[in-house]
């Protein structure tokens, strides 16, 4: 019971450790005014308010921090960090402009926030890619099931683009699965009642996420909900451990909490944004109209 009340602790402060680091070198001066705070909660994912605080359940797919893999958590971390790097308000105003699925659109900037994270904090590749593998390990088996049992487009669609996050290539946010049988392949239902060639285009538009800059991720979302209005129905959800819908990214009232500067008399700092070549974007202003 002391053991792992020891490394719960010890899991915890290493977390924070991580998130003060990173807020330093994204806020540079402005660390002091805003330092990010861990909250741990009752949740089934990982979720921020964009700003400064990050809130992390006590368990993970049945992993909590007691049992010795903190690279979980600190892979949870760097994805709710990733999402400090894009225009949330922006994307929440085209998701309820356009109707596009919350679960559909949490994907997208998933795919988008951790590669991210990845090329400009390299020690979070190997905790993403440990979490992406023990999502694999617990759901691929009922994403190929959702998937051949599917027979319309958005079932279909959203097994798939799944199963492309976790059980594909875990090195990546996202590698478009193949149809058919084989290895890292998925079987769809034998008479499906879409087209498997247009399912085919969605995952290969939805790979190009990792390579756009944060700033067009609102125009994305806007051009894959012209092209695919299937996918403009909110009531439906995805199996997604990292989704909105299973408790994730969200934007509580912070009332209270911190006292903000006016974003006016807030200064200047920079941050890196990259592309997959590791070319580095200018710098911008971050703080606090980046996320939240």
């Amino acid at each position: 019971m002391m053991a792992a009340a020891t490394t719960f602790d010890a899991a915890w402060a290493g977390l924070q450790k991580e998130l003060d680091m990173v807020a330093h070198l994204l806020l540079g001066n402005l660390f002091l005014a805003y330092r990010p705070r861990l909250v741990l909660k009752d949740a089934e994912t990982a979720s921020t308010d964009g700003r400064c605080v990050v809130k992390m359940p006590r368990r993970f797919l049945d992993v909590g921090l007691e049992d010795g893999r903190p690279e979980i958590f600190l892979a949870l971390l760097a994805h709710e960090i990733g999402h400090w790097l894009q225009p949330m308000k922006e994307i929440a105003a085209v998701e309820k402009e356009t109707g596009l699925m919350h679960d559909f659109v949490n994907i997208v900037i998933d795919v988008h926030c951790e590669h991210q994270a990845g090329l400009i904090f390299p020690l979070f590749k190997r905790p993403i890619k440990a979490m992406r593998e023990l999502i694999g390990e617990k759901k691929c088996k009922s994403y190929r099931r959702d998937f051949h049992k599917a027979q319309d487009f958005v079932p279909a669609a959203g097994a798939a683009l799944l199963y492309s996050r976790y059980c594909v290539r875990t090195e990546l946010s996202f590698c478009p699965a193949r149809f058919g049988i084989g290895t890292r392949s998925i079987v769809a239902h034998k008479n499906p009642a879409y087209d498997l060639n247009r399912l085919s285009l969605l995952l290969a538009d939805v790979s190009t996420a990792s390579s756009k800059y944060s700033g067009e991720l609102p125009a994305f979302l806007r051009e894959l909900a012209a092209k695919y209005p299937e996918l403009c129905v909110p009531d439906l959800d995805f199996e997604d451990p990292l989704g909105g819908g299973s408790g994730g990214d969200e934007e509580p009232d912070l009332t209270g909490l911190l006292d903000i500067p006016d974003q006016e008399q807030s200064g200047v700092c920079s941050i890196l944004e990259c592309l997959p070549q590791g070319r580095p974007h200018p710098p911008r202003r971050c703080w606090p109209s980046v996320a939240g």
